[in-house]
């Protein structure tokens, strides 16, 4: 995927982007960022907390017991989407902050 940044217009695959990086925000809030190759400005990705993390821990926990069963499937599908909905609401709190 291919991105073009806001700051200097230097386009760059996200792709070969092999390091994530992390910067607290807040109590227990974590940013995860990409960095543009050229100017080094900051492309947000996702933020995370300790509800966020514990529900990811359980998710890895589920997808290593493969094969699922059906309970286990439909377990994993449901925290996958609480995940993303806590992911989002926590974007829009923290951005909302920093403006």
């Amino acid at each position: 995927m291919k991105l073009e940044c806001d700051n200097c217009s230097h386009t760059f695959n996200v792709n070969q982007i092999k390091d994530i990086k992390q910067e607290p925000v807040k109590n227990d809030i974590v940013r995860h960022f990409i960095e543009c190759p050229d100017c080094q400005h900051k492309f947000t990705t996702h933020y995370e907390n300790d509800a966020i993390r514990e529900i990811t821990a359980e998710i890895r926990r589920l997808q290593k017991k493969a094969p699922l069963k059906i309970k286990q499937k439909n377990k994993l599908h449901k925290l996958r989407r609480k995940v993303r909905i806590m992911a989002d609401t926590l974007k829009t709190v923290v951005e909302k902050d920093e403006s």
